[in-house]
């Protein structure tokens, strides 16, 4: 992945989870889950040990997990975004509805990593979600 999304991408932003299918039919089970707010964005990490400490009290991998992912690809080294839960949508809104409601164009421009989204796009979200708008700071 290209780091240079990250040049937006600030501490205080909005988050949107995207969930993909693990199995089956992605159009109607991808989904949209959370919100969380940007904490930090770690790039250009020294080593494999610093690494695991910025991740250690905030992640769910094992220490191994976190080797392995640091591993993977040695010219493209991993980089952290630390965010903090906000909110889950009460409803879930599938990639079907996402491209029929016009946030996603279609099925090939689902995301991939961090994509900014209009505040349209975040609208429509909310509203499909059926989020308590009272939790919400636009």
């Amino acid at each position: 992945m290209s780091r240079s999304v990250f040049k937006g991408l600030r501490r205080g932003d909005t988050i949107v989870f995207y969930r993909t299918a693990s199995s089956g039919a992605g159009y109607h089970t991808s989904v949209v889950t959370t919100l969380g707010i940007v904490d930090g964005v770690y790039q250009m990490i020294k080593d494999e040990a610093s690494f695991i400490s910025l991740c250690r009290k905030r992640s769910v991998f094992s220490d191994q997990e976190l080797k392995d992912q640091w591993n993977f690809k040695k010219g493209n080294r991993p980089f952290i975004v630390g965010f903090l839960y906000a909110y889950s949508l009460p409803r879930r809104p599938t990639l079907k509805e996402l491209i029929d409601n016009g946030v996603i164009r279609d099925i090939e421009s689902a995301p991939r990593g961090f994509e900014r989204i209009t505040a349209d796009q975040f609208s429509k979200i909310l509203e499909l979600s059926k989020a308590n708008l009272r939790f919400i700071v636009n």
